[in-house]
């Protein structure tokens, strides 16, 4: 058996179960919990508490249901759930824009990508400027798969953060006192 052999099989023998749903989250220091900014009198997460929530829930399969279990003395259950699913909230829907932009992006980089592949075969069939029909041809693939780029590879991404958001905004949020 080889090294990486014996140092996989070793890992599964050591491995660290995932955290389980309820997700357990102790605050020794809960003033960081809340960010001092506010739009529109709307309480929000700090957005290092919000990246520390990602963290510890990120081995949770996205299909589950998530509940937090946040153990803290300072903040009355309502501020901290309505700051997460606020933080949460306005998250999704810069996403949801991010998600509209890249489907147009992509599809106006597509009819460009066409566009000048079409040329760049009519030059081809005229057999006229090869070297500039050559640059035409490059310019229009790099357009067709940046549009292949977008629509087959960042867009699934930003619609994995969203169902991650989702189970947030829909999170059961349990808050106990030490």
């Amino acid at each position: 058996m080889t090294k990486y052999g014996k140092a996989k099989r070793n890992l599964k023998k050591n491995r660290v179960s995932p955290p389980s749903n309820p997700v357990q989250i102790s605050l020794n220091d809960s003033k960081n919990v809340i960010s001092p900014f506010a739009e529109n009198n709307q309480k929000v997460i700090s957005g290092d508490f919000a990246e520390f929530l990602e963290n510890a829930v990120k081995d949770v399969p996205i299909k589950e249901d998530l509940t937090l279990e946040i153990t803290t003395k300072k903040y009355d259950h309502e501020t901290i759930s309505t700051a997460i699913k606020n933080y949460y909230y306005n998250e999704f829907v810069e996403s949801e824009r991010k998600l509209k932009n890249y489907i147009w992006f992509a599809l106006i980089t597509l009819f460009i990508g066409l566009c000048t592949l079409t040329i760049s075969l009519v030059l081809t069939f005229k057999e006229i400027l090869v070297v500039v029909q050559g640059a035409i041809s490059i310019f229009s693939w790099v357009f067709v798969w940046e549009a292949f780029d977008l629509l087959c590879f960042r867009r699934p991404e930003l619609r994995h953060q969203q169902h991650r958001q989702i189970n947030f905004i829909n999170a059961k949020i349990i808050i106990k006192e030490p």
